[in-house]
């Protein structure tokens, strides 16, 4: 015996194991059913039919004695029932008597399965499995046996599904040679399995005056009159083949193997040349998905899944471990620990909910309407009932069949059209089969995504994809009710490939959260947009609430007016750039006070701050205060200690340098006099006068108390470690700050002048940018740029070589490579028509608020998919605090109500008429002003 499956690699073989039975589902298989699989309902085997025989034969005369024993001789030997009497010329007599043994042996265990059936009408797990095959676009499921027993008769009742073996309704069945028995319901053809007896059944009987009758009895009629028409093993057995009902369910058994998409063989040996040769044919065709289940496989099974099953099979028996699995990857079979994988109940733990109903458990009465046209991702439903159509909503979700069973289509409802019926009456013949009503109650779909019952180990997985092309006449059917809330339920349990971010609750379903997949939200960078007061900064806040809660937090914030500074917890740590005040009191880092030296500037920054791009010596000045500043910095290294550096360094490095050296500098190169031409004479250097305007600017910033944080830091922040403390306190992760506090950072620019704002928002987003860039892959830790306010520095419209260039340069940088050197950014904004195109054409996550300007909802619009173009309408009638959430961290694209965050931003609007009518007065002009003179709050 091979040694079992061990444990470590348990779960991968049983995912495998799983997704080969779904693939033969999801095909709707051809289902083949052998004696095993009527033996677990008590019917015989062929062995034990085979003892029935040897035992209660009675022989009559030389010729059936002498026929008889050559069989029983067989029989004992070792040989199967069907290879004992294969070859052997029985009398017609003694077959007579062989065919009515085998009609009571099985029959006396049938009528005692109706019994059990009439008392437990579940225990069918092939009705189970059939009705949920019916689930699907496919009407007709069709199944070939071997067995003359009713169990698969007894299964469709089991699920009120319809069947047919060939026969009309009654209670004397006339045989339909032709097929032209159909059920039908509502003007619909009626789902049906059909049912392909090809050795004869229990029911099936000639009359003596050769008519082909079924007669749904338990009690052999006389046999003189109703000869049971059962084909048996032997050699007479392929002469009734050529003759009706045999041939033509044959024929129907062969056109249903011939065109199988996948097979489903149940307790079949692989013995019969009716059925093995097609079905070997159809293998080497088209490579179908094929599962065989058995107690024990045949000699014959297990040859023919290594060497015609191609490479889409799954075998499976019993075994003293639980049950040996054979595949493609494992020809040889390996044991699992389940114990009735091998059965048709284990089949269906793999494709089927445990509950043994799938949440989309609709009938073809609830329809909705069908399909009468396909687009790319949208589809557009005829709906013949008005009053469902009356109580459809745009926007609202339904269901649409598939073609593989165990999946389901979701879609958005995005238009309804209502038309009357312009054809005069008189012109209609509603009398006809065929009538149906004029084109014009229609209903327009949009795909979004495929729901799967089980996919693996997984149950109830949605998917934001299309797993199959929607089908005409496809059914659709309206989610609502209790079908919606499990829907709901389902897409917010869902597991997703990284941790779940709740933003709040789905507007659909109050019960059902909504959650986010933490992970893409940040690769793909995301846009929160919303009109003033529509609550964008709660739906900031309830992100930063998720945030919070994980050990290596990692988030910069850039707070424009202070409004989040309410936001307090170990999580947070709150910085803002420096005040005039700070510098006279001295405050530094340790005090949460971050100052941005002139000497993290980079070459565009410098020259957009100090060089006037109009006046005609720019060039020149560009090119003298680029050296000068590699100079000064040249002069602030040390040779030996900093040789590395001085190699390599350019004016980008953030190197510090003394800004005096470099006016001085520049001072001397404006006012140089040079030697004459004739000796004793000067002349104006090359640069005098012409730098005049550059050293101007120069010191009227260096002068400006505003830009105190710029040109007038601490002592500290001239020392070379100063930055790799500053740039470890805004850069690295909670579990990397001191105490494990803080790796959220708050930075409030809300002292910062308006004109300076973009380059000092965009420095620190470079210096984030070029701390990852310039960081080991394996020590890179992943951070997040929220963007509040981002109008402000990342504008659409702006100068050339100004301020607002360099800032939407280094932001589009970061939104076209972020994410290689783990950078995710967020985009927060009231105008996003303000806010540069580029950046927002890469924000995959779409949270849009309320927006009421025409320009602001365009550029949304936008950003959406062309399938999902119509939800860009709910821009403007969203509530307050509901949100349209669209994009790759987004299961289902839908309205979000946010939920309230834990810690409120200082945004709230305020009550106006309410204050107004206070009886207290509130007034701090005094405070107020001096703040102004002051040039801070502090």
């Amino acid at each position: 015996m091979r040694n079992p499956l061990k444990t470590s690699s348990f779960h991968v073989i049983q995912d495998e194991i799983s997704k080969l039975a779904q693939a033969c589902f999801q095909g709707c298989p051809t289902i083949v059913l052998g004696s095993g699989a009527s033996m677990p309902h008590g019917l015989p085997s062929m062995g034990d039919l085979s003892t029935y025989l040897r035992d209660n034969v009675e022989t009559e005369g030389e010729a059936e004695s002498d026929a008889w024993l050559l069989v029983k001789t067989a029989l004992a030997s070792g040989d199967h029932l069907e290879a004992a009497l294969e070859g052997k010329n029985l009398p017609p007599s003694l077959l007579s008597k062989i065919v009515g043994l085998t009609w009571r042996c099985v029959n006396h265990k049938d009528m005692l399965l109706l019994e059990a059936a009439a008392s437990n009408i579940d225990n069918f797990p092939l009705g189970r499995l059939v009705v949920s095959l019916l689930s699907s676009t496919h009407n007709e499921i069709h199944l070939v046996t071997t067995n003359y027993d009713r169990v698969a008769e007894f299964a469709c009742n089991s699920k009120n599904v319809l069947f047919q073996t060939g026969f009309a309704p009654g209670y004397v069945q006339k045989w339909e040679s032709t097929g032209r028995v159909r059920f039908t319901h509502a003007g619909k053809i009626s789902r049906v399995v059909k049912i392909w007896k090809v050795h004869g059944s229990l029911d099936w009987f000639r009359t003596t005056d050769d008519r082909i009758i079924g007669l749904p009895v338990f009690i052999l009629p006389e046999f003189d009159k109703y000869t049971p028409l059962l084909v048996t093993p032997g050699l007479n057995k392929y002469e009734k083949t050529y003759e009706d009902p045999f041939r033509t369910t044959i024929n129907g058994a062969d056109a249903a193997l011939k065109d199988a998409q996948a097979f489903l063989c149940v307790g079949f040996g692989f013995r019969d040349q009716h059925i093995h040769p097609k079905i070997i044919e159809r293998c080497r065709e088209r490579n179908v998905p094929t599962v065989v289940l058995a107690r024990t496989l045949t000699h014959e099974a297990k040859e023919f899944l290594m060497k015609n099953a191609g490479k889409n099979y799954l075998g499976i028996e019993r075994s003293d471990v639980g049950s040996r699995v054979f595949s493609a990857n494992h020809p040889d079979g390996f044991e699992i620990a389940i114990s009735d994988l091998w059965s048709l109940d284990g089949f269906n733990n793999l494709v089927l909910q445990e509950d043994h109903m799938s949440i989309f458990d609709f009938n073809d009465t609830e329809t909705l309407g069908s399909v009468i046209s396909v687009d790319t991702t949208a589809v557009t439903i005829r709906v013949d009932d008005l009053d469902r159509l009356k109580r459809l909503q745009v926007n609202r979700l339904a269901v649409l069949q598939s073609s593989k069973p165990g999946q389901y289509l979701i879609g958005v409802v995005v238009k309804i059209t209502r038309k009357p019926d312009t054809r005069e009456f008189d012109e209609i013949d509603t009398s006809v089969d065929d009538f149906v009503p004029n084109d014009n109650n229609l209903v327009k779909i949009t795909l979004i995504g495929t729901l799967l019952d089980r996919a693996g180990a997984d149950k109830n997985v949605f998917r934001r994809t299309l797993e199959t092309v929607p089908e005409i006449d496809a059914n659709c059917f309206s989610l609502e009710g209790d079908r919606l809330t499990k829907f709901m339920q389902v897409i917010s349990d869902a597991k997703t490939d990284g941790p779940k971010l709740s933003l709040g609750h789905f507007t659909l379903d109050d019960d059902a959260i909504a959650y986010l997949n933490g992970n893409r939200l940040f690769q793909r960078h995301a846009v929160i947009v919303g009109s003033t007061g529509s609550g964008k900064s709660w739906t900031t806040a309830r992100l930063l609430d998720q945030i919070s809660e994980l050990p290596q937090a990692n988030v910069v914030l850039f707070d424009i007016h202070g409004e989040y500074r309410p936001l307090r917890s170990a999580a947070f740590k709150h910085l803002r750039i420096a005040g005039p005040s700070d510098i006279e009191q001295k405050r530094g880092l340790s005090d949460g006070v971050l100052y941005l030296p002139y000497w993290l500037l980079g070459y565009e920054a410098l020259v957009s701050m100090f060089v006037d791009r109009s006046d005609q010596n720019a060039p020149n000045q560009s090119m003298i205060m680029t050296r000068a500043i590699v100079d000064a910095k040249r002069l602030s290294l040390d040779p030996v200690k900093d040789k590395e550096i001085i190699e390599n360094f350019t004016i980008d490095s953030p190197v510090p340098f003394e800004i005096n050296a470099v006016l001085k500098e520049l001072k001397d190169l404006d006012g140089e006099m040079v030697a004459g031409s004739k000796s004793g004479t000067e002349k104006q250097g090359p640069y005098h006068g012409k730098l005049s305007r550059l050293i101007g600017r120069l010191e009227a910033k260096r002068h400006d108390r505003r830009l105190a944080f710029l040109f007038q830091p601490p002592h500290e922040c001239m020392d070379m470690a100063w930055l790799e403390r500053m740039v470890h306190t805004i850069s690295a992760g909670r579990g990397a700050q001191d105490g494990n506090k803080g790796g959220i950072k708050i930075i409030d620019f809300s002292e910062v002048p308006s004109d300076v704002l973009p380059l000092m928002v965009s420095l620190i987003a470079q210096i984030v940018f070029s701390t990852s860039l310039w960081t080991n892959s394996e020590k890179r830790h992943p951070i997040a740029i929220m963007c509040d306010e981002a109008h402000l520095y990342i504008p659409e419209r702006m100068k050339a070589d100004s301020s607002d260039a360099v800032s939407v340069e280094i932001f589009e940088r970061i939104a076209k490579e972020g994410r290689k050197y783990g950078i995710g950014l967020v985009v927060i904004s009231q105008r996003p028509s303000e806010v540069n195109r580029t950046v927002l054409s890469q924000c995959n996550n779409v949270v849009a608020m309320r927006l009421t300007n025409g320009d602001d909802q365009s550029v949304i619009k936008r950003l959406l998919p062309d399938s999902l173009g119509s939800f860009g309408d709910l821009l403007p009638v969203l509530d307050i605090g509901e949100a349209l959430v669209v994009g790759d961290a987004s299961l289902l694209p839908t309205r979000v109500r946010i939920a309230e965050p834990k810690m409120k931003p200082d945004s709230q609007t305020v009550s106006f008429w309410d204050r107004w009518n206070e009886e207290d007065p509130k007034s701090d002009t005094r405070n107020a002003v001096r703040s102004w003179r002051r040039q801070s709050m502090s």
